[in-house]
């Protein structure tokens, strides 16, 4: 299998698709062009017209929704991207931006052959569910969800200042503050309006304690460097979590 990839320059887009990258060699898909561009570039003519160059027919697509409706329609417009050919996209490309500024008339056309992944955990699982249990039933860090009237007794770190979720109410009046926290009771008990995201967020911030955990007191280092705690989590992290196997690759040429 062969294919082209576009992504954005910025974490987000590089990240994703330099992993996407990795796991296309392991497993023999040949990538035969590959565009990295900034947030909000308005022209996409020349990496189009090498794609066309190249005879791609398959594209992975990593980046901001509306760099997503962009460049589709630019290669829609150009023949690129046609019946015959298919666009994988990340969850991005699932978001309404991408299609809003195309003409009314063209959208069903412009939109055939786009696939969208949007990441949905499994509450099911044990890890899931248990998961999915601590968290909607934590105590809400908003005392009255109306008025956001913040609370010392559950608003803020035990009762003292400063609290942990306040936003200033009013600039001209910074000693007025109204909660930003959140009310938990709002979660449904299957978790379906829970972000798709808050157990992946939850499995990222574990990996990277567990891997700080191994730097400083399994590798006794004195203190915690980037390279330290990179090789820490490939080497050293591995574990089920809410979102299920949680693992990492060395996607790195050199140190």
């Amino acid at each position: 299998m062969k294919v082209s990839t576009f992504a954005n320059s910025d974490t987000y887009g590089s990240n994703g698709i330099s992993q996407f990258q990795t796991s296309a060699t392991a497993l023999g898909i040949e990538i035969i062009s590959s565009y990295l561009f900034p947030v909000g570039q308005t022209s996409f003519a020349k990496p189009i017209a090498d794609a066309l160059q190249s005879g791609s027919r398959i594209f992975i697509f990593f980046m901001a929704a509306v760099d997503m409706g962009t460049l589709i329609s630019q290669g829609y417009n150009a023949g690129l991207f046609k019946v015959g050919t298919q666009i994988v996209a990340s969850d991005a490309g699932a978001n309404s931006i991408v299609w809003a500024l195309m003409p009314k008339l063209q959208v069903t056309e412009m939109m055939k052959g786009v696939i969208a992944f949007v990441p949905s955990p499994d509450y099911t699982t044990h890890h899931g569910a248990r998961f999915l249990s601590n968290f909607i039933n934590q105590t809400n860090t908003i005392a009255d969800p109306m008025t956001k009237i913040c609370n010392n007794q559950s608003d803020d770190s035990g009762g003292k200042s400063p609290y942990l979720f306040k936003t200033a109410l009013n600039p001209l009046a910074p000693t007025v503050y109204t909660c930003s926290g959140v009310n938990f009771t709002k979660f449904k008990k299957d978790g379906s309006n829970l972000d798709s995201y808050a157990a992946y967020s939850y499995d990222a911030t574990y990996a990277i304690a567990r891997a700080m955990h191994v730097v400083l007191y399994d590798q006794k280092y004195p203190s915690i460097t980037g390279k330290a705690l990179y090789y820490a989590l490939i080497n050293n992290v591995s574990f089920v979590g809410a979102t299920g196997s949680v693992n990492f690759s060395h996607a790195l040429t050199s140190d």
